[in-house]
């Protein structure tokens, strides 16, 4: 059983995105492949650097990559790429849903816990206490 899990009122889907790093990527005129789940997909490739508010383990990312299906414009995944530094040896860290499907925008997304979650919710309602829980930030 998890020993908390957390309610964010704050978070939409243009913010939960926006902290994903992966708002202003451009779109690379190739198609790669990418390895997920024991087998290779074809994929649009999409680039750039994330806004500076964009912290990740307690790093900036320095490159974030996204992957999309060409046939229905879904996302496979992301990776970040971090610089050194003396506070971190991070180097990637990566996102990956190889079975992902177009649906419209549900809210309730948000808000749908597993069993697991429902007697330990931490209900957040301030941006500030979500990222410095969560993000590092303060």
């Amino acid at each position: 059983m998890k020993n908390n899990c957390t309610k964010n009122y704050g978070v939409t889907y243009d913010s939960y995105i926006t902290s994903l790093g992966v708002t202003h990527l451009k779109k690379r005129n190739h198609q790669g492949n990418v390895f997920i789940d024991g087998k290779y997909h074809s994929a649009v490739v999409y680039d750039g650097a994330p806004d500076a508010s964009v912290v990740a383990h307690n790093v900036h990312p320095a490159v974030v990559f996204a992957y999309m299906n060409p046939n229905n414009g879904a996302t496979f995944g992301w990776e970040m790429f971090f610089p050194r530094t003396v506070i971190s040896s991070i180097f990637r860290a990566e996102f990956w849903f190889a079975n992902m499907k177009i649906s419209s925008r549900d809210a309730n997304v948000f808000f749908n816990y597993p069993v697991e979650c429902e007697l330990s919710i931490i209900n957040i309602t301030k941006q500030s206490l979500f990222d410095e829980l969560f993000i590092g930030r303060k």
